[in-house]
């Protein structure tokens, strides 16, 4: 196999397709994705195998990578990513994205495979893919990894010969389905966000959902053009749940690895409980199956409020290896790591405060 790093738009949007219609595809490693990330002073790269010049791509691993007078970070935040049948590709992969960092002067490099003991066929099996020499568990500084797991709902768990819609309603909890029909009940109605507007006025509703519960989430005008990219590129879409003509919630998610995986969402608050958030995730659902893909993946975890929210779906957790770092030149990577932990304590944007500690690093 060919291994080549690649940065033009033509091949970019090749890996993208390939994410797409592979079923390994992962929505960390679309280009859209790692983009986005230049609005905190990171670039990216992708390292793509192929059988030969202008052969079809079986396998890549994208890469970000931050960097300031000497202090450089290195990140694949899932990969690597190989075609079904391709197995052996992961390894060469993952060593020359380790080999690339360590050429460029990187202090640290982080990574998260993609793999699991359960029988999934779109994950690597734990031997596909060895760990580096010298990789230690955790991830320091954390710059755009994946979570270590899936919440995953296979649409085939609902007879498909059958009423899909009550077959799976029927495999969720008793709770989950009962406001999922009070939901579609309450006089909702479900859109596509398609223009910048509607794109933004649903980002507005994560925003304010994540400023009254407390956690951070990235700000429309750092993520704003990667998320009208990735839809109107059909890598993505964003579900808004209306009452008349007014937006109450909203899902979105990206399609890569032919399955939807949710990334974020929020709803407001009204007088009368209408349900917004089994809505919008259902509807969200009967949405990606009608556009042929393989199942739902809620990612992430949350808060307990969350996690049993996610529940409710009944989804299958699948656990990955968990994050992995190798520290390339360890007094540097002190350095990124305690940068890292600011970032933490100051909910600052890393990429700022990394830079910070490069140019102290270099006025010493």
């Amino acid at each position: 196999m060919l291994l080549s790093w690649i940065r033009d738009e033509v091949a970019l949007a090749e890996w993208d397709g390939f994410l797409l219609s592979s079923p390994r595809g992962h929505y960390c490693q679309l280009s859209t994705w790692l983009s986005s990330f230049r609005a905190y002073g990171f670039e990216s790269e992708v390292l793509t195998a192929r059988p030969g010049p202008g052969g079809p791509i079986r396998g890549g691993i994208g890469c970000l990578s931050f960097g300031r007078l000497g202090i450089r970070l290195f990140a694949a935040p899932a990969g690597p990513i190989v075609d079904l049948g391709c197995e052996d590709l992961a390894a060469p992969l993952l060593g020359e994205a380790l080999a690339h960092a360590n050429r460029r002067g990187a202090a640290l490099f982080e990574y998260l495979l993609p793999c699991s003991e359960t029988e999934v066929p779109f994950l690597l099996r734990p031997g596909d893919a060895q760990d580096l020499s010298g990789a230690r568990e955790g991830w320091p500084v954390r710059a755009g990894m994946a979570p270590a797991r899936m919440l995953w709902i296979d649409f085939s768990r609902a007879a498909p010969d059958g009423d899909w819609d009550a077959g799976m309603l029927g495999t969720f909890d008793t709770a989950a389905r009962r406001n999922v029909r009070l939901g579609l009940r309450s006089g909702l109605t479900a859109r596509l966000a398609a223009t910048g507007q509607e794109l933004e006025a649903a980002w507005r509703i994560i925003e304010t959902n994540a400023a009254e519960q407390g956690y951070a989430v990235r700000r429309w005008s750092d993520f704003g053009r990667a998320l009208q990219d990735q839809v109107r590129k059909g890598q993505a879409f964003v579900l808004t749940a209306w009452l008349g003509e007014r937006v109450l919630g909203c899902v979105y998610g990206v399609l890569a690895g032919r399955r939807f995986s949710y990334l974020m969402g929020g709803t407001l608050r009204t007088e009368q409980d209408l349900k917004v958030g089994h809505f919008t995730h259902w509807q969200a659902m009967k949405r990606a199956r009608a556009l042929d893909l393989l199942g739902y993946d809620f990612t992430s975890g949350g808060s307990a409020g969350v996690m049993r929210f996610k529940h409710g779906f009944r989804p299958q957790e699948i656990a990955f290896p968990g994050h992995r770092h190798v520290r390339l030149r360890p007094m540097r990577a002190a350095l990124l790591e305690y940068g890292a932990a600011a970032a933490a304590r100051r909910k600052a944007q890393i990429g700022t405060v990394l830079s910070g500690l490069a140019k102290l690093a270099g006025r010493r």
